[in-house]
């Protein structure tokens, strides 16, 4: 009984993570700039590497559908560093040129050539793609081997 009481609480945990990581609830409580402080956090506790959260801007009023879409572009950005890059320092800049909005997500790591086949299968940024697409966003990679990644989402609010 002991034991089917702790699958139990083990998979309520689990289902609250999926839930949170599908649509994270700070969001909608505090907004984007706060969300994205908390995030550099939770990277820094969940990777061990140095990230921090720079912004120009004190606020931002997005539509839900752009709030999450530029959420979900960072963090698939911050899970292909965790997983891929091997940094030592991560920045995630938020500010504001013209008209429009700049992510950038900057990482120290090995880099990557950003040139390679059609074959390649890049499943993370089609990911990105997909979701700038979908709020009439841009973003684009720049990356040299050994100098690191630098994603940088251009949007509108």
């Amino acid at each position: 009984m002991l034991g089917a009481l702790n699958n139990i609480d083990q998979t309520i945990q689990k289902s609250t993570n999926l839930s949170a990581t599908l649509w994270p609830e700070l969001l909608d409580i505090v907004g984007l700039i706060p969300t994205f402080n908390n995030m550099s956090l939770n990277f820094i506790k969940q990777t061990g590497v140095a990230c921090q959260f720079i912004s120009s801007i004190e606020s931002i009023e997005l539509e839900k559908n752009t709030a999450i879409a530029v959420y979900k572009i960072a963090e698939e950005a911050l899970n292909n560093i965790a997983i891929h890059a091997q940094a030592s320092e991560v920045s995630i800049h938020l500010d504001k040129e013209d008209d429009r909005f700049k992510l950038r997500i900057v990482d120290n790591g090995n880099g990557f050539n950003t040139r390679v086949s059609n074959e390649t299968k890049w499943y993370g940024f089609i990911e990105m793609m997909h979701r700038a697409s979908m709020i009439n966003a841009e973003v684009n990679i720049y990356s040299l081997k050994n100098r690191g990644t630098e994603v940088v989402l251009m949007f509108e609010a």
